[in-house]
């Protein structure tokens, strides 16, 4: 794994921290949560399909330190049985650094051409902006600064 000084500054340094990312199913949400995982932080990583998440994230899964919350967002009945797991878990409830920042990368950003229903359909979860080559470097560099690697 390729490491920046951020990122060698941090490890083993979030022990007492909660962190919760989303989009862990492959990509860049896989290597947010195995870079966060060298911080010591208590990883919670809410996903649709467990069973695809187990196969890339197994080696994290099985010391303990992730927890897979099971959340189908088209489903308000599977968001709060979710939101109810995650609470009731002592620290997690009362976590004070807990900070929603999921999507604020995107708030001055556009996909490069609308959406077609097509596209979708052929690749279940991702839109057709996803694979904008263009935009994929400004992408990564964006999110390695929102989680403090860059």
């Amino acid at each position: 794994m390729q490491t920046t000084p951020n990122q060698e500054d941090l490890r083993g340094k979030w022990t007492d921290k909660i962190v919760m990312i989303t989009g862990t199913s492959a990509g860049i949400g896989v290597e947010t949560a195995r870079t966060i995982a060298t911080t010591g932080a208590r990883i919670y990583l809410p996903v649709r399909s467990p069973s695809k998440i187990q196969e890339a994230l197994r080696d994290l899964i099985e010391t303990g330190q992730v927890t897979l919350l099971e959340l189908d967002l088209n489903s308000l009945d599977s968001v709060r049985k979710a939101a109810a797991t995650f609470l009731s878990m002592e620290k997690a409830a009362t976590a004070k650094d807990l900070e929603g920042r999921g999507g604020l990368y995107l708030e001055n950003l556009a996909p490069s051409e609308p959406a077609k229903l097509d596209a979708i359909a052929e690749k279940p979860g991702y839109a057709p902006w996803a694979f904008d080559e263009e935009n994929e470097k400004k992408l990564w560099d964006l999110s390695l600064q929102l989680v403090g690697l860059a």
